[in-house]
């Protein structure tokens, strides 16, 4: 389970504030194509950060917005990044090192649904041209590239951003990244390095279930039966309609890895007192785990091992229910 950046994933400007990279007046008097490239990049970046605000205002909102007005929210969206992107390609013929341009070129058609390997080629453009101070934005960039690289499963490169991003305490969205990475470690194989970051991001967010979702399931692939079911058990009593398993900007790379999610969830709902959740619907998740990842899917045998211990559990619950007693039948007389 991995988690898109969906916020701005670096400080926002004030209206009308300049970027740090806004040269001063003696720059701007020597080089007026630098200048220009400099108000171009700036007024780019404020198009895409009041595009990303609006997006994740749509989001957030606890208002029910009809869908006309929805419709009108993401067309002004989709249009303030045209803007900015236009205005950091002006930046760009001016000024082709601009690392602000091509941090808002990478962002923005990332924000498009760029093809992964677009976004790799962009982000690893920007941070060649962005200073090694401008840290928030290089991370930014860095989660971008994680992201990537994991949807064209290239996990190594996708480990090798994010870490860039944890070893920087005070770098954005250092938890989601946290949680990514025990991902990214699962599908290397490195279980303890999946553990121990989804610990670590366990304590950064105390109050998302995200982190306690991957330990269920990183504990349960590592065999750890207990610690896998009191993992999912606290993971479904912070998060009971699964929103952090099946809600927006998560994705799994391959689609199937949702199925082992879900079912190690309708197991954790199944043990609820009072639970109108049927054992029935985890078997059903791992059965789908099973058929569309086919026989050489990761944790297959994990996956068959759930499904034999429901089987045997529902055989046996069916074989002690207590058997109806038929009705009496009713007398009848003959004359």
């Amino acid at each position: 389970m991995f988690a898109a950046l969906v916020a701005v994933g670096f400080a926002p400007l004030a209206h009308g504030q300049r970027s740090p990279l806004w040269t001063d007046r003696w720059t701007v008097a020597r080089d007026p194509r630098a200048s220009r490239a400099a108000v171009l990049a700036a007024d780019a970046e404020e198009s895409l950060e009041e595009s990303l605000v609006r997006q994740a205002e749509l989001r957030l909102s606890q208002r029910p917005i009809s869908p006309l007005t929805a419709q009108q929210e993401v067309a002004i969206a989709r249009t303030l990044l045209d803007a900015a992107l236009r205005d950091a390609r002006a930046s760009l013929a001016l000024a082709p090192t601009n690392g602000l341009a091509r941090f808002v070129i990478a962002r923005a058609r990332e924000q498009l649904d760029a093809a992964p390997q677009e976004v790799v080629t962009l982000a690893r453009a920007a941070l060649s041209a962005l200073s090694e101070d401008d840290r928030d934005r290089r991370a930014t960039l860095l989660f971008s590239l994680g992201v990537a690289h994991t949807r064209l499963e290239q996990h190594a490169e996708a480990r090798e951003a994010y870490e860039q991003i944890v070893g920087d305490s005070s770098a954005p969205s250092r938890a989601t990244a946290l949680c990514n990475l025990a991902e990214v470690h699962m599908y290397l194989n490195e279980v303890d390095a999946s553990l121990a970051r989804y610990n670590e991001c366990a304590r950064l967010m105390p109050t998302n279930a995200t982190a306690w979702w991957g330990l269920a399931v990183a504990h349960d692939r590592a065999g750890h039966e207990a610690d896998a079911r009191s993992s999912a058990d606290h993971a479904v009593s912070m998060d009971p309609d699964l929103n952090d398993i099946n809600g927006e900007g998560v994705f799994y790379v391959p689609a199937f890895e949702r199925h082992y999610y879900v079912a190690i969830a309708r197991e954790a709902q199944a043990r609820r007192p009072s639970s109108q959740v049927p054992l029935t619907q985890a078997l059903a998740s791992w059965r789908a785990y099973e058929t569309d990842g086919g026989p050489r899917a990761p944790w297959i045998a994990r996956v068959r091992a759930h499904i034999r211990a429901i089987e045997l559990e529902l055989s046996g619950r069916a074989r002690s229910a207590p058997r109806a007693t038929p009705a009496p039948r009713a007398a009848s007389s003959r004359r």
